[in-house]
């Protein structure tokens, strides 16, 4: 009995022991792994190389259900900054010894094998996956040897890769020597997990030491002495070359005739008449209002920007008696003028811009509260006024010339078009440039806000609208930044789907800066624009230079005597013109400071309980900063509300990579 207890013990031990040990082997069979990778590399004497990857997967359901695919990059940015363009042919696919069914596609700068039947679930277990393929171009030609620079395993695996083996053989007449290198680990890495197991005169066999985890791989470089592999010729290197920036020699030939044309254009109609002599003018002409100045002298656009020529037409309404300028509450007030002896002369004489103001100011009300008013009516009040203004001036002081302008936009478009169509059809069908447009984008946003901010920083605009372009700016450039580190992110140093190529982009920035100031530059003045600009030049002279000058030689012959009178009548030409603190300064220094107490100046279109009648020019400089702080508020939108084989290598480098998965 006792030896009969004794034996199922020891069954029982033996039976625990043979479960613990078998669950144990089930567990690691269980565990969907790349059990062996082994990649055969043979390099041509046509400069092809044949690769063989043998690859043993362990299927179990999970992510290797129907079979596996291979990722392999067939675009690059070589270290001399070139891109170079892989040629791949899959010459054969088989899984267990047998055919199997297979397809490629593009997937950004890889083609994908994707091998097995969408109908077909594999049994688990162990699979071998042989995958053959032929490559050109991925051989470095250098100074004193040849070689193949090749990341055998890639490093962007989703599984573990128990053990990998890379064979190398080179043509019979290479010789290997010391030239060669093994790099094992992570991208970057230059780990040396790896052993010889073979070596002759032209091939040798390597193998990992220790398992590679995920995106861990296994590059190897192999370098031969010159003249085994014929280096292409010059005309090859020029073919090959010229066939990689196709979409670059578009730009540049679109930018060739972009350029070409403008400057036709701008020689034909676009140079200004020549100007007569500028001399000092105290008295503008009588159908010269202050906005129409700006705007004949900005050709097509306030010279002072929209603001500035707001405000000076409503100040000259206002010394026209038609509105006044209350300021005696917490909120500046423009009224319509009824009262006193001139009574409401409505819109009367009054020129095109202004009574148009008028109207739009007043429709249905007598005073109106820039402070509390919406975007949207500002809006329509300002486009009542500057509307006016074009229409007054349409093809009598200018001509904007969009006749010879267009064209050239058109050349624009079909260059980018061409760009697009090459970078897709020509250069390289299976990348879509999609990083070149979205550059090509942002530089429009980018290089657009820039010179609205210059024309902002020109025409000395309000603060608001410097805040809101520079705000732009750094939004843009965040946006392009977080782009970049994305793309960098997703296939490290700038590969993405398609490559940054910075000849393009800086074509692109090229002809998007020649659209941008041809369209300023081509605008020309008529003849009658000309000499109006002359006049009005002469106007900004006196109120700047020879108002100085008389203020400090007390009299000069031919001008006027410096009155409150004068101060008012021009007024808001300096507003318009940019030049009110020269004009001002003079006056309170020489003018109103002289003046006795009875006859201080008083503005009977202004009312304020601050206007200090020593200090009137201050006390209006100070009104004018009010109403310009009101007006920004009112022109602002509203915010939405919406929501090497010599070292020098690395694990990850040369040609080759990629990696894999299941599927």
């Amino acid at each position: 009995m006792q030896r009969l207890l004794s034996l199922c013990l020891s069954f029982l031990t033996v039976l625990a022991v043979a479960l613990l040990t078998l669950g144990g082997a089930n567990a690691q069979i269980a565990e969907e792994a790349i059990q062996d990778y082994r990649v055969d590399i043979i390099v041509n004497t046509d400069r092809t190389v044949d690769i063989t990857e043998t690859i043993t997967v362990n299927a179990q359901g999970r992510e290797i259900k129907r079979g596996i695919f291979r990722d392999i990059p067939v675009r690059y940015r070589r270290n001399d900054g070139m891109i170079v363009d892989l040629d791949l042919d899959v010459t054969g696919v088989r899984r267990d010894g047998g055919s199997e069914h297979y397809n490629t596609s593009q997937q950004g700068r890889y083609t994908r094998i994707r091998i097995g039947d969408a109908d077909v679930m594999l049994e688990h277990g162990l699979h071998t996956y042989e995958i053959s393929y032929r490559v050109q171009d991925s051989i470095g030609f250098f100074d004193d040897y040849d070689e193949i620079y090749w990341n055998a395993t890639g490093n962007e695996w989703a599984f573990r890769i128990e053990e990998a083996t890379v064979s190398v053989t080179l043509p019979d007449e290479a010789q290997i020597g010391d030239q060669y290198a093994v790099y094992t680990g992570a991208a970057g890495a230059t780990g040396d997990a790896y052993e010889l197991v073979s070596k002759t005169a032209n091939s040798l066999v390597v193998r990992t030491t220790k398992a590679l985890a995920p995106r861990q791989g296994m590059t190897v470089a192999v370098g031969w002495q010159k003249g085994v592999v014929p280096s292409p010729t010059k005309a090859e290197q020029s073919t090959a070359l010229l066939l990689d920036n196709v979409p670059t020699l578009v730009l540049l030939i679109g930018n060739l005739a972009l350029g070409g044309w403008f400057l036709f254009a701008w020689m034909r109609v676009g140079k200004d008449p020549e100007g007569g002599a500028i001399i000092p003018r105290y008295r503008p002409s009588k159908d010269l209002s202050p906005a129409l100045a700006s705007y004949i002298t900005g050709m097509g656009q306030f010279k002072t920007g929209n603001q500035s020529a707001f405000m000076a037409a409503l100040i000259d309404l206002a010394i026209k008696r038609r509105v006044v300028i209350d300021e005696t509450g917490d909120d500046l007030v423009v009224r319509k003028e009824s009262g006193g002896p001139w009574g409401d002369v409505g819109t009367d004489g009054l020129p095109a811009g202004e009574k148009a103001l008028y109207s739009a100011l007043f429709g249905g009300t007598s005073a109106v509260t820039f402070a509390d008013m919406k975007h949207a009516k500002m809006a329509t009040i300002m486009n009542a006024f500057s509307g006016a203004i074009e229409t007054e001036t349409n093809q009598v002081y200018f001509n904007r010339n969009l006749g010879y302008f267009l064209p050239g936009l058109a050349i624009a478009v079909v260059a980018l078009i061409a760009f697009v169509y090459s970078s897709v059809a020509l250069a390289a069908p299976y990348i879509f440039p999609i990083v070149e447009l979205v550059g090509a984008a942002l530089s429009v946003v980018v290089l657009t806000v820039l010179f609205a901010i210059f024309q902002a920083i020109r025409k000395k605009s309000s603060g608001p609208a410097l805040k809101g372009a520079f705000l732009t700016v750094f939004f843009t450039i965040f946006l392009g930044v977080g782009f970049g580190v994305f793309v960098a992110d997703e296939a490290s140093f700038s590969l993405g789907f398609a490559f940054f190529r910075i000849s393009s982009i800086l074509l692109i920035i090229l002809g998007i800066l020649m659209i941008i100031f041809f369209s300023d530059w081509m605008k020309a003045p008529t003849r009658l624009g000309r000499k109006v600009m002359d006049e009005v030049e002469g106007l900004k002279l006196y109120m700047t230079v020879a108002v100085a000058e008389q203020a400090r030689e007390a009299q000069v012959a031919g001008l006027p005597d410096l009155t409150p009178e004068l101060y008012e009548d021009l007024l808001p030409y300096a507003i318009a013109l940019g030049v009110e603190k020269d004009w001002s300064d003079v006056f309170e220094d020489k003018v109103f400071s002289q003046l006795p107490p009875e006859r201080a100046y008083r503005p009977t279109w202004y009312r304020g309980t601050h206007f200090n009648p020593s200090r009137p020019a201050a006390s209006l400089a100070g009104m004018t900063s009010s109403l310009g702080r009101d007006l920004s508020s009112a022109m602002t939108p509203p915010a939405s509300s919406s929501s090497g084989s010599g070292g020098g290598g690395s694990s990850g480098g040369g040609g080759g990579g990629g990696g894999g998965g299941g599927w």
